[in-house]
């Protein structure tokens, strides 16, 4: 006689074929509004200045590449709070982070200097002078930027400016100097490459001589060898 079955669990209320419809979709959960920063404009120029400083202690250890890491976000803080225009109601104190960041220019062109990247370095001292056209230091550094990347005609126009701001620099009378050395180099180095690869031109084997060019070489010769010009005189 077969046992009978128990019969089967009761099925939970979402175990039936209800439960295999799409769910309806719930409601969003409302997003939490933006709190402003709580950071202070004081905080902004704090944080710039210990970067600033950061870098110029990487920068006496001849770590330049740290050095430029450090100016950067020292720059960055101090854009930060001009372009929130932070200090707006106090000119003074805006005045100052300007001139914190124009600081921080001339010191990116010093480090791109060391490092040898010219136009980095011009750069920078472009972004300097858009805070201060008369920035003695920014158009010095330019110059040195350019002559550094032989641009010297850029360079003559940038000392050119800076004597007009500082009449008889020193530093600028020198590069001028300098500028003209290193054309007059530049002038003998081009023309002795030049003569090199002239000399250095042969004949292409695979081209036959035409009968016309044989004679030309030949009556060269022969009216450049001396005993053959004291027997053309004898006869």
């Amino acid at each position: 006689t077969p046992t009978a079955r128990s019969p089967p669990p009761a099925m939970a209320a979402d175990d039936g074929p209800a439960s295999l419809a799409t769910p309806e979709p719930e409601a969003a959960a409302p997003k939490a509004a933006l709190k402003p920063s709580s950071r202070t404009p004081e905080d902004w120029v704090e944080e710039a200045k210990g970067q600033k400083n950061k870098g110029n202690e990487a920068y006496k250890e001849e770590n330049y590449a740290e050095a430029i890491d450090s100016w950067c976000m020292a720059r960055g803080s101090l854009k930060h709070i001009l372009e929130r225009k932070m200090y707006e109601a106090k000119p003074e104190k805006e005045d100052e982070v300007r001139q914190m960041l124009l600081s921080v220019h001339l010191n990116l062109a010093q480090g791109a200097l060391k490092k040898g990247e010219f136009y980095e370095a011009t750069q920078h001292c472009g972004r300097a002078l858009e805070i201060d056209p008369k920035c003695v230091k920014a158009v010095y550094r330019k110059a040195s930027a350019q002559v550094m990347g032989s641009l010297f005609a850029e360079a003559r126009r940038s000392l050119d400016e800076l004597l007009k701001l500082e009449p008889g620099n020193p530093g600028a009378l020198q590069m001028l100097q300098d500028i003209e050395r290193q054309e007059k180099l530049a002038m003998k180095t081009g023309k002795k490459a030049a003569q090199r690869m002239v000399a250095g031109m042969a004949r292409d084997p695979r081209v036959e001589v035409s009968t016309q060019e044989q004679a030309s070489a030949w009556l060269s010769w022969l009216l450049s060898c001396t005993w053959c010009k004291r027997r053309l005189k004898g006869d």
